[in-house]
């Protein structure tokens, strides 16, 4: 449910009049500022002068010393007949009302006393009365003759207050006619007489056309665009004025469709960000409410601008069994641990029923069980039961709970390398200086002594320590009894093999696995001196190998490591 929310500034009326001169002229007279938001109005009043002489004051009832407030109801209205006093066309009428007024009615001229005649003309016409006591000018066309009778009759629109004022005299003395007030039942309130002026013109009387077709001296403006307004006095003279108006769009508001929420629930309530000012109607000036009782709520925003707009949204409460929702501190561990289980549901529930099987505690009343403990391995299922004062709702969560086992874990050492188990991840240790940055293969090679272990964790996070290997010394080889290189070393497979000064004949290059496991080999010939070789062994796994050049003359060994 929606409502837009519409200020009309407020605005003061200028009578208009006219006199008897051969020069015609129009003014369009914005009664608030040209620039305003969507929604919001403006009075355009055009005073014009140079009606001619043909048109004349006919009939007036001035005195006001008794107003009354006359009702805006389905079927109200009030009239007030006059005895016309020449002949011609009854070109403007005068009314008085008091107090603000902002809206329309409809102005209807019927021939003989009251509304029973002939209808001779009917227009919407615009009224507005900023304060006070204001004589409203009406444009109107219709012909009459002197002596007869004649009525003009008052039909308020939707916009026109209730009540609103209408100048009278008490009691009325105007000789020419009767005044009266209209509800559905029949009229009442005779015996007055309406402030009032009639205008008779014959040739050379002002009439006014606006762009948006009004024919009469004031409109109410609420679009964007360009508003003229022509008058003409019938004898040849015509004059224009035009005026720009401009309307900013009110902003984009939007609390979304009425909607119904369960007994103890709340819904956040979200106006949307990027207003300057913010007002719910509970008073709060957050850009968000939180709702949580029955009931009709709304907000108005302004933005930066001083444009405003505001929407509401109806909440109804509805009896709802619960959501089951639920939450444990851990659902995934290694070994064997006991864990906190938390009710996360929703509508309220006053009564829980949990089955834990596989735990040590297979069943609990609590809202939120603790120190629930699972004490072998597997994966288990969990089961809720909440109940409200209206219904109850079940939850199973199947395989829940999930206890793995800590995987074991133990080093041991081959030639100068340690190995560990086959694991997930593996992260080495120095007894005393602590981890070893960059050791995370399941291989490692010392080159110090110190006292060394592995932590390997396998695919879930589960880690195991291993033993300690100590190492007592390192082997240190000069360069001299290291006659082969590999460039580069570490490698991925790809090196190159040199060795200074070889001898002529068959060669053959032998490398091992750290279990002494031959995994490649190739033999060939060589014209002796300087040994370059390009050796390539992407298939074989990451580790540490060793390899062997033999040569007629001796055999050079050297640690390859394989990344």
């Amino acid at each position: 449910m929606k409502t837009i929310v519409s200020f009309v500034f407020t605005i003061l009326l200028l009578g208009i009049s006219f006199k008897a001169n051969s020069q015609c002229t129009v003014t369009i007279n914005p009664q608030s500022t040209t620039t305003f938001c969507d929604n919001d109005s403006v009075v355009l009043i055009a005073s014009a002068t140079g009606g001619g002489s043909s048109q004349q004051l006919d009939q007036s009832q001035l005195n006001y010393n008794g107003g009354t407030s006359a009702r805006n109801l389905p079927g109200y209205s009030e009239w007030q007949s006059f005895t016309a006093g020449v002949t011609g066309t009854l070109s403007q009428i005068d009314l008085g009302f008091f107090n603000y007024i902002n809206g329309t009615g409809t102005l209807n001229i019927f021939s003989g006393t009251g509304t029973g005649g002939a209808l001779l003309q009917t227009q919407t016409v615009n009224v507005f009365c900023a304060s006070g006591s204001c004589t409203l000018p009406f444009a109107v066309n219709a012909s009459i003759i002197s002596g007869q009778v004649y009525t003009f009759q008052f039909i308020p629109g939707p916009a026109i207050p209730d009540p609103y004022g209408v100048q009278v005299e008490v009691p009325g003395t105007y000789s020419g006619g009767d005044f009266a007030i209209v509800d559905p039942s029949g009229t009442y309130l005779t015996g007055f007489d309406m402030v009032f002026q009639t205008y008779v013109s014959g040739p050379g009387g002002l009439t006014y056309l606006w762009s948006n077709g009004s024919v009469d001296s004031v409109i109410v403006a609420n679009t964007s665009g360009t508003y003229t307004v022509t008058v003409n006095n019938g004898s040849g003279c015509t004059a224009v004025d035009s005026v720009q108006l401009t309307v900013y769009p009110a902003p984009a508001l939007n609390l979304g469709d009425d909607t119904t929420i369960c007994i103890g629930s709340t819904l956040l309530l979200d106006a949307g960000i990027g207003f300057s000012v913010y007002l719910w109607n509970d008073g709060s000036t957050n850009s968000t409410l939180m709702a949580d009782t029955a009931g009709d709520y709304f907000v108005i925003v302004t933005n930066a601008i001083g444009c405003t707009n505001t929407d509401s949204i109806e909440i109804l409460n509805s009896n709802c069994a619960p959501v089951i929702s639920i939450a444990s501190s851990d659902s995934a561990f290694c070994e064997k641990k006991c864990i906190d289980f938390f009710d996360l549901s929703t509508n309220n529930p006053i009564s829980w029923q949990w089955y834990f099987p596989g735990a040590d505690s297979v069943s609990s009343l609590l809202q939120n069980p603790t120190n629930i403990c699972y004490n072998s391995y597997g994966s288990f299922d969990v089961t809720l039961i909440a109940c409200n004062a209206f219904s109850c709702d079940t939850l199973i969560l199947t395989n829940f709970i999930n206890e793995y086992q800590t995987p074991s874990d133990s080093i041991y050492q081959s030639n100068d390398t340690l190995y560990s188990m086959p694991g997930y991840s593996y992260q080495w240790y120095e007894v005393s200086s602590g981890l070893i940055t960059g050791a995370t293969n399941q291989y490692y090679y010392p080159t110090t002594p110190g006292g060394y272990f592995c932590v390997a964790s396998n695919a879930i996070g589960c880690m195991s320590t291993s033993n300690v290997i100590t190492i007592t010394g390192i082997k240190q080889s000069s360069i001299s009894n290291w006659q082969l290189a590999i460039i580069p070393n570490p490698n991925d497979g790809a090196f190159m093999l040199y060795e200074g000064n070889t001898a002529v004949g068959n060669h053959s290059i032998v490398i091992t696995d750290y279990a002494g496991r031959k995994v490649w080999e190739e033999k060939f010939s060589h014209l002796g001196g300087e040994l370059k070789k390009q050796i390539s062994l992407q298939n074989l796994a990451k580790g540490i190998y060793s390899i062997e050049l033999k040569t007629p003359a001796i055999s050079h060994y050297q640690k390859l490591i394989l990344q």
